[in-house]
Order: C-alpha cells, then structure tokens, then sequence
C-alpha cells in the first residue's frame, strides 16, 4: 500500500479510509480464529463489491484500508460513511450474531495544492 501510495500521490488525488475492527483480539478469543477470519473475509467481501475499479482494498493490522483514486474529499467521506453505517448492527455468522464496531479514519492526498475539492 505504502508503495502505491508513494508512485501515485504525485500523480492524482488520493483518498485512504481505514476500516480498523474494535476487539478483534476478544473476537477472535471468544468465537476462535476461524470465526475472526470469516468476519475479516466478510468485511473484505463487502469493502471489494461496493468499490469500483479505481479504489484498491489492502489488508491492515486489524481492518483494511481503501485507497481510492481520482475521489474528492466529497466522495471518500460519503464511502467512509456508507462503511461506518454498514457496521452498526451486530454481523450475523452461522449460529451467532457478533457485535462489534469499526473506527474510521480519513486520509487525502493530492498531486497538487488545491486539488483535493
């Protein structure tokens, strides 16, 4: 990710949103490993299919990271918004419903100043 972005902020705007899961650690205690890996996958799936060809989904301590390309401030705060209201509710799995919650954080970078709008 590091190297994508580092080839590509010179170039066009970038938009970088971290999805981080809160207590994957307890998650992956409670329900095991597996459980905690078909949550991440879950999460993965979902992040892959609303995204369009110009964003890249990257796995991340705990979460992922959505590095968007060619997006204005406008649109990466409404994909961090429709992520952060997708995770609201409980994720259903086979036989349980875990709760958990995600933290956000917003990142741009632009190839030039100004260019962000």
């Amino acid at each position: 990710m590091e190297n994508d972005i580092r080839i590509l902020s010179g170039k066009e705007r970038l938009g970088l949103i971290y999805f981080e899961v809160d207590r994957y650690a307890d998650i992956n205690e409670l329900y095991g490993w597996d459980m905690g890996d078909v949550l991440l996958l879950s999460i993965r799936d979902w992040l892959l299919i609303n995204e369009e060809n110009r964003a890249q989904v990257y796995r991340v301590h705990n979460g992922f990271a959505i590095l968007g390309r060619k997006v204005s401030m406008e649109e990466t705060l409404t994909r961090a918004d429709e992520g952060y209201h997708r995770f609201l509710a409980p994720w259903a799995a086979p036989l349980i419903a875990i709760d958990f919650s995600i933290q956000l954080s917003i990142k741009m970078r632009c190839a030039y100043r100004g260019a962000c709008r």
